[in-house]
């Protein structure tokens, strides 16, 4: 994966740009959210999973490829499954946490989850969409015939 070409394997269709384009949106959200989560977080080690998620993201977009999608959705879904933790214990305790002040940034903290956790959402659907689209370009021959044709019966 990291030692690879990256010219992309097949003609790209239109919606294949658009979900390449998407992809690369979510990437600089991912960079975004690593800058938050080092300066504004007490958990700045959570930032370098953001950035192998931008990493594996930049592969799928640069080369059209599905199974770099398959990846980054594996991964967003983890780290989905630890926000959603980390934020139902900020509500299950929210009047403890925050009942004598906000002096370590509790509330930035718990902000942060937020909205990594709708970030989150939003590239797992761009993910989905571009996964069915890269799945479908390297299911086509660069000559634009289906490599299922031949095993057509009928």
């Amino acid at each position: 994966m990291f030692c690879c070409d990256l010219s992309p394997r097949v003609a790209p269709s239109p919606e294949g740009e658009k979900c390449s384009s998407y992809l690369r949106l979510a990437t600089f959200g991912h960079v975004i959210m690593a800058v938050l989560y080092f300066f504004g977080s007490s958990t700045g080690s959570f930032a370098i999973n953001d950035l192998l998620m931008a990493w594996i993201a930049y592969m799928a977009y640069k080369t059209y490829d599905y199974t770099n999608v398959t990846i980054y959705v594996w991964l967003l879904i983890m780290s989905m499954m630890y926000l959603i933790t980390a934020a139902g214990t900020y509500v299950q305790f929210f009047s403890e946490i925050f009942s004598g002040g906000d002096s370590d940034g509790k509330m930035m903290n718990f902000v942060i989850y937020l909205v990594e956790l709708l970030f989150y959402c939003a590239a797992l659907y761009v993910a989905h969409r571009a996964y069915k689209e890269f799945k479908a370009l390297a299911l086509y021959l660069p000559y634009g015939e289906c490599m299922f044709s031949a095993l057509d019966m009928g």
